[in-house]
């Protein structure tokens, strides 16, 4: 069986819990770390942590006692067997492990009321912080109070479940809990009192009460409220036996969840819309957009009855004549009555209308459907100026019908009147002319609609389209609300601020209005949100950063599955295909992984978008694309996801690809994705990102030789992310599942690496022959030949082993290799004095790197180009590409391009950021770098006039030269000893002298050094 993994117990005696063993966490400081680390469950930053724990410290010291307690907490990991746990970069730190804070939240997040009851076993770290950690201790118990307040709203509510399940004794069990923790919790007294008859506690739940009542009196000088009262008073009467008077014998039922501004919402973000629809011109106003975008709360805004008659089309409904039209007349026969004097009118609307028969009996007529729309037509704007249609797609044939009369009447009216006032000269009296009057006296009938168009059926759509090609059309096409109007909504809901809820309701509900309020109410009904005197509040508040554990209801979801199952099976299944995908980005792979033809596919997304469900290639919503995806089979969904990586492979990025692989269960091919997605992470410059992605995959692994294979890659990220321990854990344990050669090799080309950094040149020879027994052609092995050959001072032989591979590789798509080796190319010309022509390999290099887009690549090129250009006189230049590198982040290079940006900097005459560069290698760990730091220091200092200083850091020169081998970093410090050391330091250099070739600048230094001692190699 496989072991649980290791889980951070902060809510409780706090301890680490790993399956059957308990560890308890010691009460220091970097037991406190990692409970700060595992609270957040992401990465924090190094300055938000030295700012908390010592806030009062320079950032210098707040770094330094940050590193120091970091140091002992990876100790204490390191104790329990769980070293890797700990991620550490330049700028943030990450606890990789579990821990029950962040865990309930999220189960607040989805009202999980009993999960977040049973996480929370004691308050936070209730020791509180160590002595002399105030800022901490305070940061601490703001916390605590946070987690002890959703806790105890989680008890109510879980106890309000337990009850209606019919488990009354648990809920009371459950609420005295609460109270012995806290007394004063009157809302909880009013629960218990509540439950105490049917929980069989009516004496323990009294007894609560009268203790409740002493404690408010003495601590806080405060009577219960009326309403604990009653609830008492109800509990003692129902034991004897009779109900009090004045007050219910049961409890009311608690007042409704949801505000009653949810209840009529106000209009928010549409003000320039309205404003276009008042001031629209005559003809048929239709107002378009997905459901629950707000048409018709946007037209009821601008046209509210009685002014406005409204016709309420509904789905399923249209095989019933006129319906929309007998039922808003329904309630207004009174008025009808009254606007048809005519008995002829009256009777034509009564076939339609029978309470304006008054009993008649009508014969049958052929032209009675005709003559009683005609009269319809002629009462409806008598009965209003504005006639509204709502969901036009939806109106049955006889509406439709009757519509085109109201308009082509109020056309007919509108043209009549233009037409009287076009020839004021004319004043002939006949028929025409009481008619022109009559239309004048009568306004005409507004007709607006609102119309999904994507469910418009052909007859609907024939009218629209004719009225459009008249230009009789204005049509207003509704788009989802910006991210600021939902905040303003939320605001005027509210009474309140609340920008980050509000950043997640409108990224949930992608600016649908109908889908945010749902949303909102839903929150009420299950008890996530809550309405207070200051506003609405939700336990994650000031438990989360942006809110990502609150879960959507499922009732919302349950809308877009109903909009979903509306559309054609084939749209259905594009659908679900592209919510697994996460986007109809391709169209053709999709459509081989559907089982349809381009064309069919393409139809399928057409109308999706044209339901509103999509917004071109990507989904309106999350909602839409989660309910989608929650509502495929897991059987299907991995299906889906294979088809999805095996014909999307070339146009994915490697980590959607591993993302497929691994959720359809294809192990091997989803590593093959996780190396080129961490490899592409590297390139980037997120090391620390890549080697999770690495350890995660790892965990999953089907067998050794894939486990080393992920080691050996993580390896290689750990090294050029400068995390020298990691890489050679990483490297050694990847050797240790005796993999195939190519993984072989490549874990012993990290370990020369490392060895090479801590100058072990017989240890990297060593390494390097070893790899070459598996390869002598790879490109590590030539590599590692090269900076062999660089470092024995043997120059031309290092441009003989880089230059045919600068050629074989050009003739390759170019990648790193090929920028590796033209630097590796330059470094050789420049260590044998040929800067000229070593320039043209680093620019190259350079421009090639910033092409492929790899950041840490960048940082080895530039130190090397920094190094060529001063002593061609180009020293400016070389100081733009050092500092721009120096900004890419903090790799296995970057030491070395401090090192020679401040040799630069000393150079021109810039000494105190020399010294600052200096300085922190002297104290880095790479021997080599700290001799090159002390040589300098012994310099700066001597320039300076310091002899103390200068005489320390002789000395810690020589303490370095014995922990490297490379001979040029002990030139330098020979150098600097016989220029700027004593008589006696100079007595101390011959024993250091070796055989072996320097730049030739660099031997001509040190031989005049010797000279002036009259000194020569002992």
């Amino acid at each position: 069986m496989t072991p649980s993994p290791p889980l951070l117990c902060l809510l409780d005696q706090p301890h680490l819990r790993q399956g059957g063993e308990r560890l308890d966490l010691p009460p220091n400081l970097p037991c406190h770390l990692l409970a700060c680390l595992g609270m957040q469950g992401d990465w924090v930053s190094r300055e938000r942590l030295a700012t908390l724990f010592w806030p009062d410290a320079p950032a210098a010291d707040g770094q330094h006692h940050l590193r120091i307690t970091l140091h002992r907490a990876k100790q204490q990991l390191a104790a329990w067997g769980m070293a890797d746990s700990l991620l550490a970069e330049r700028q943030r730190l990450r606890l990789d492990m579990a821990c029950d804070v962040p865990l309930f939240r999220a189960a607040i997040g989805r009202a999980d009321w009993a999960a977040a009851v049973a996480l929370h076993r004691a308050p936070l770290l209730a020791a509180g912080a160590p002595r002399g950690f105030e800022a901490l201790d305070e940061w601490l118990q703001l916390e605590r109070d946070a987690l002890s307040t959703a806790w105890r709203n989680a008890a109510l509510r879980d106890a309000a479940r337990l009850e209606a399940e019919g488990d009354a004794a648990a809920a009371a069990a459950l609420l005295q809990a609460q109270l012995q923790h806290d007394l004063l919790a009157e809302d909880a007294v009013q629960a218990l009192l509540r439950v105490a008859a049917a929980a069989g506690q009516r004496g323990t739940a009294l007894d609560t009460f009268e203790r409740f009542t002493r404690h408010a009196q003495r601590e806080l000088g405060l009577q219960p409220l009326p309403g604990t009262v009653a609830l008492a008073q109800a509990l003692r009467q129902a034991d004897n036996g009779t109900a009090p008077s004045g007050s219910p014998a049961t409890p009311p039922a608690p007042p409704t969840r949801q505000p009653p501004a949810l209840q009529a919402p106000p209009l928010t973000g549409r003000q320039a819309e309205l404003a276009r629809l008042r001031a629209a011109p005559p003809g048929l106003l239709l107002v378009c957009g997905e459901p629950g975008i707000g048409k018709s709360r946007l037209l009821a805004e601008a046209f509210a009855p009685p002014a406005a008659l409204w016709l309420q089309c509904r789905d399923g409904l249209q095989a019933a004549p006129l319906l929309p039209v007998l039922q808003a007349l329904d309630g207004q026969m009174q008025r009808v009555r009254a606007l048809l004097p005519g008995a002829a009118e009256r009777r034509d609307l009564a076939r339609l209308l029978p309470a304006l028969a008054d009993g008649e009996l009508l014969a049958p007529a052929d032209d009675a459907l005709p003559r009683a729309l005609s009269a319809l037509a002629g009462l409806l704007p008598r009965l209003a100026t504005v006639l509204v249609v709502d969901d036009l797609q939806w109106a049955d044939a006889t509406t439709l019908q009757l519509l085109r009369e109201c308009f082509a009447r109020g056309v007919a009216q509108s043209d009549a009147r233009i037409d009287s006032r076009s020839h004021p000269g004319s004043h002939s009296r006949s028929d025409s002319d009481s008619e022109t009057r009559r239309s004048a006296a009568m306004p005409g009938l507004r007709l607006c609609a609102t119309l999904r168009p994507a469910e418009a059926p052909a007859a609907v759509q024939d009218w629209i389209d004719g009225l459009d090609a008249a230009g009789q059309l204005h049509r207003l096409d509704l788009s989802p609300l910006a991210g600021d109007a939902v905040a303003e909504l939320l605001q005027r809901l509210a009474g309140s601020d609340a920008p980050r809820f509000a950043a997640w309701l409108h990224g949930r509900s992608g600016g649908n209005p109908f889908f945010a309020l749902e949303t909102l109410r839903a929150l009420f009904d299950s008890g996530q949100l809550r309405a207070g005197a200051t506003g609405w509040a939700s336990d994650l508040d000031t438990l989360s950063a942006d809110y990502h554990e609150l879960q959507v209801p499922a009732r919302v979801a349950a809308l877009v599955r109903r909009r979903v199952d509306a559309l054609p099976e084939a749209a259905r299944r594009v659908l679900g295909i592209a919510a697994i995908a996460g986007d109809a980005d391709h169209l053709e792979p999709l459509a081989h992984v559907a089982g349809l033809s381009p064309w069919a596919m393409a139809e399928a997304l057409a109308a999706a978008q044209a339901a509103g469900l999509l917004q071109g290639r990507k989904f309106a919503h999350d909602l839409v694309r989660e309910a989608l995806e929650r509502g495929t089979p897991e059987p299907l969904r991995a299906v889906v996801h294979a088809g999805i990586a095996r014909h999307c492979a070339a146009l994915l990025p490697p980590h959607r690809l591993a993302a497929h692989w691994w959720a359809a269960g294809d192990v091997a091919a989803a590593i093959d994705a996780t190396l080129l997605a961490a490899g592409a992470d590297r390139r980037q410059g997120l090391h620390g990102p890549a080697e999770e992605r690495l350890l995660a995959a790892r965990s999953r692994a089907a067998d050794a030789e894939q486990r080393a294979r992920l080691d050996a890659e993580r390896a290689r990220t750990a090294l050029e992310g400068n995390r020298v321990d990691a890489a050679l854990a990483a490297a050694n344990e990847a050797l240790g599942g005796l993999p195939a050669p190519a993984v072989r090799l490549k874990a012993l080309a990290v370990l020369a690496d490392v060895a090479l950094l801590q100058g072990r040149l017989d240890e990297v020879g060593r390494l390097q022959a070893l790899a070459a027994e598996i390869d002598a052609d790879a490109p590590e092995v030539i590599s590692l030949a090269c900076k062999l050959a660089f470092h024995a001072g043997r120059f031309d032989d290092a441009v003989a082993l880089a230059a045919p591979q600068v050629a074989r590789l050009r003739r390759q798509p170019p990648g790193l290799e090929l920028v590796n080796m033209l630097t590796s190319l330059g470094a050789a010309h420049d260590g044998a004095g040929r800067f000229a022509l070593a320039l043209p390999w680093h620019e190259e290099a350079l421009a090639l790197v910033r092409q492929i887009g790899a950041r840490y690549v960048e940082v080895e090129v530039a130190l090397n180009l920094i190094f060529c250009l001063p002593e061609l006189g180009r020293h400016d230049e070389a100081l733009a590409v050092g500092e721009a590198a120096l900004a890419l982040g903090d790799y296995d290079a970057t030491p070395f391009l401090q090192n020679n940006l401040a040799w630069l900097y000393l150079d021109r005459g810039r000494q105190a950021e020399a010294r600052v560069l200096y300085e922190r290698l002297a104290a880095g760990p790479e021997p080599t770098l700290r001799c090159y730091a002390w040589a300098k220091l012994v310099q700066i200092h001597a320039q300076q006039g310091d002899a103390a200083a200068c005489r320390e850091a002789v000395d810690a020169a020589f303490a370095a030269l014995p922990q490297t081998q490379i001979y040029s970093a002990h030139a330098v410090v020979l150098v600097a000893v016989l220029q700027h050391g004593s008589p006696a330091d100079a007595l101390r250099v011959p024993p250091w002298l070796r055989d072996e070739p320097l730049e030739p600048s660099m031997q001509q230094r040190l031989d005049d050094g010797l000279a002036r001692h009259g000194l020569v190699a002992g």
